[in-house]
């Protein structure tokens, strides 16, 4: 593994700038030089058996401008440094019926093999499937998995944590888009019973007009974050104790500020209290904020209490430099520690990934 050298210019974002509560990030991931792989976004990030780190991204020209694909970059000292960008799918070169790579899951399975799984679609003609990728040497070498029952039109996207369910199972989640079928809109559930390989057909969650669902699997229940569709509403929380029945509470907590655009939720089980909950809000031109909670705070999970535990990131303000940016993705390294990712940059042409450790 060859680590990539960053060096700051003056193109590059003030850290101090956007500084929170547990200090400046760092640049930690720039896109290649050729123009058509300037725009790194929408990361994910898994601590591998080894305690190496694996970070999945997109790159292309820009936000949803075609020609993108899905890169890894590796890390084996913690996240001081990653290899340059490894690209492992980019349409429309390896399928011209999908235009754009979008949204990733990223996990683990009992074999200690990461699992990757990623969309790709075409906005205007209403096409989009889903691919995956298998690694069992720490993310050197990936194998492609068999998505065939949510592929080509009948999920849509995928998002968030390919987590761990009984019996050696896995779960991942993602949402519906236009033109698949039978559903068009909603949350679905797959599971697969053989650490990736293969994954069962989508089950729908709910046919609400939500997106990007982050879910894990805690304490012997489902709980997650949805995301509104039109982005405008705070994240509603779904629980569920077997995955067919759910319920669903419309503002799981209180975010700030309010009315303003949420992209992008996040929440995981801390490992070594696993009753505490850690969230992640983003807001398109304010902040990104953590948040907690503890199951044993109600007796239904819908009533746990969320209190804001401080602020990660803040926006640069305006500009073409701060016009995209948020996706945040946290994974635990150990003793309380945590490696936060988020992209930032342009709209079009450059945007980097940046992360900061969290001592929470």
């Amino acid at each position: 593994m060859k680590p990539v050298s960053i060096n700051l210019d003056e193109g590059d974002i003030n850290v101090n700038d956007i500084a929170g509560n547990w200090g400046k990030p760092r640049l930690i991931l720039t896109a290649p030089q050729e123009w058509d792989y300037k725009h790194l976004s929408w990361p994910k990030i898994v601590q591998t058996a080894r305690n190496n780190l694996i970070l999945a991204c997109s790159v292309g020209i820009g936000h949803n401008m075609g020609g993108s694909g899905l890169t890894v970059s590796l890390s084996d000292n913690n996240g001081r440094s990653f290899s340059a960008p490894k690209m492992l799918r980019c349409f429309p070169q390896f399928d011209n019926r999908y235009h754009d790579c979008g949204n990733y899951a990223i996990g683990t399975a009992e074999d200690s093999a990461v699992i990757l799984l990623a969309m790709a679609f075409n906005r205007e003609r209403k096409f989009n499937t889903i691919f995956g990728f298998r690694s069992e040497d720490e993310g050197e070498t990936w194998q492609t998995v068999d998505t065939d029952n949510l592929a080509e039109n009948t999920t849509g996207s995928v998002y968030g944590h390919i987590f761990h369910l009984p019996n050696g199972r896995l779960g991942v989640v993602g949402h519906y888009r236009p033109g698949s079928n039978p559903h068009q809109q909603g949350i679905w559930l797959s599971v697969s019973d053989d650490n990736g390989k293969t994954w069962s057909p989508a089950k729908c969650i709910t046919e609400g007009n939500y997106v990007e669902p982050a879910m894990i699997y805690n304490r012997g229940k489902f709980v997650g974050l949805l995301r509104k569709d039109n982005g405008r509403d705070f994240y509603t929380l779904a629980v569920s104790e077997d995955g067919d029945k759910w319920d669903f509470k419309p503002n799981a907590f209180d975010m700030e500020p309010a009315g303003e655009s949420y992209p992008s939720p996040f929440i995981t089980a801390d490992p070594l209290n696993p009753d505490r909950l850690w969230a992640l809000s983003s807001v398109r031109h304010e902040d990104i904020i953590l948040y907690s909670a503890d199951m044993k705070s109600a007796d239904n999970l819908l009533d746990m209490q969320w209190k804001r535990v401080g602020t990660v990131v803040q926006w640069g303000g305006p500009g073409e430099e701060h016009a995209d940016w948020s996706y945040p993705w946290m994974c635990h390294l150990g003793e309380g520690r945590w490696m936060c990712v988020f992209y930032y940059g342009r709209l079009r042409g450059r945007c980097d990934i940046y992360g900061l450790e969290l001592q929470i």
